[in-house]
């Protein structure tokens, strides 16, 4: 099959992506060119100044957004999973041998294999009927070895946020148990709608870990981790002068970053509640529409999950059907049950055309459709 034709297929794959949580799109700005920074590794800032004032900028704002002060730790990762590498190798250097974690059954995949890889033991509690971890549950496994326990702001599987201040709360009864967010697809939706505090205006909360690339409406290949104690660092002399190293990977590319900092300077803080705000009006219209046909898994709560729709698949016909058509929509066993459910994910990219299409091919009213004014977000 010629090259081209792979590539219009790859095209109209991502087009059709309901059930992944990073943006199908990125905005075209007319100072951005693509291919005229495509080339540039943004680890070598002595040769390219302006680079270290970019990150800069986009650190300062993103202490901003999660209430962290001025000398906390900022790093730029390649995304969630490198910062979850470094949250548990740092946690390693300084405990050794003598730490346990404890996670949600609904966390990330991540947190269970990292922590197999660096030998850090990890106890995995339950979530209860509302999708969120299980408080009790923490409680029970905690010992003189837990060190860290972490609360999942958007969980891949239940979408939920996890009652992070209860969590908080709780850890005031211990004196060396600190609190981690995996914010990794929450961290850009939960500063823009009204929701309990979840980040460090919370006493507990050491750090946090934040995918820019999701609802952050860059490429993929950006993320950060925060924290309040300084992250352990490396020194190195390559591109002459004394430099510090943090990170796991070395060299890296520029475009998410430089995406990065335009949308900041276009966007700001009101743009992108209003974008975030977009995508639960579309959640809510669409499930006006689809709740003839599916049953909820769990109620609609714009404050307390990711902005999509987690449906019991009690049809599997038509789910095959949509499969057929070259819908991609994850389908799996919800953690703690076994009921099969799907989920509907609503993110910048996904435009009226798409939902309708969707809708079309779902066998639903299309009239229904026009009662609403679904915003493309």
């Amino acid at each position: 099959m010629p090259m081209h034709l792979d590539l219009q297929l790859l095209k109209e794959r991502y087009s059709q992506d309901l059930g992944a949580f990073n943006s199908l799109a990125v905005f075209n700005n007319p100072e951005f060119n693509a291919s005229d920074y495509s080339h540039i590794n943004a680890i070598n800032q002595k040769a390219y100044p302006e680079i270290a004032k970019i990150k800069n900028y986009c650190a300062k704002f993103m202490l901003e957004l999660v209430h962290a002060e001025e000398d906390a730790s900022v790093l730029a990762t390649s995304g969630s999973s490198e910062a979850i590498m470094l949250t548990l190798s740092n946690l390693k250097q300084e405990y050794q041998d003598e730490c346990n974690i404890i996670v949600s059954e609904s966390s990330h995949i991540s947190w269970s294999h990292i922590a197999k890889v660096i030998g850090v033991s990890l106890n995995r509690v339950p979530i209860g009927a509302d999708g969120k971890i299980c408080i009790d549950s923490v409680a029970n496994v905690i010992d003189d070895q837990t060190k860290l326990v972490v609360a999942t702001l958007g969980s891949p599987t239940t979408l939920m946020f996890d009652a992070v201040s209860e969590l908080d709360l709780m850890l005031n009864n211990y004196n060396d148990i600190g609190l981690h967010v995996d914010a990794a697809i929450g961290g850009f939706v939960a500063p823009f709608i009204e929701t309990k505090p979840w980040d460090f205006r919370l006493d507990n909360v050491m750090s946090m870990n934040v995918s820019v690339h999701k609802y952050g409406i860059v490429q993929p290949g950006l993320g950060y981790l925060i924290c309040r104690k300084s992250l352990y660092t490396s020194k190195y002399n390559y591109f002459g002068g004394d430099s510090s190293h943090e990170s796991i990977r070395f060299s890296y590319g520029f475009m998410p970053l430089l995406q990065f900092y335009f949308n900041i300077m276009m966007l700001g803080i009101s743009g992108y509640r209003d974008i975030v705000r977009g995508h639960y009006d579309n959640a809510y219209h669409i499930h006006e529409i689809m709740k003839d046909y599916f049953n909820l898994d769990l109620p609609i709560s714009n404050h307390e999950q990711l902005p999509g729709l987690l449906y019991e698949n009690d049809n599997n016909s038509l789910y095959e059907k949509l499969l057929s058509k070259g819908w991609n929509i994850p389908k799996y066993k919800k953690p703690g049950t076994s009921n099969q459910v799907f989920r509907l994910v609503f993110k910048y990219g996904l435009n009226i055309e798409k939902l309708f299409s969707f809708l079309s091919d779902n066998e639903n009213d299309q009239s229904k459709l026009f009662q609403y004014e679904c915003n493309v977000s």
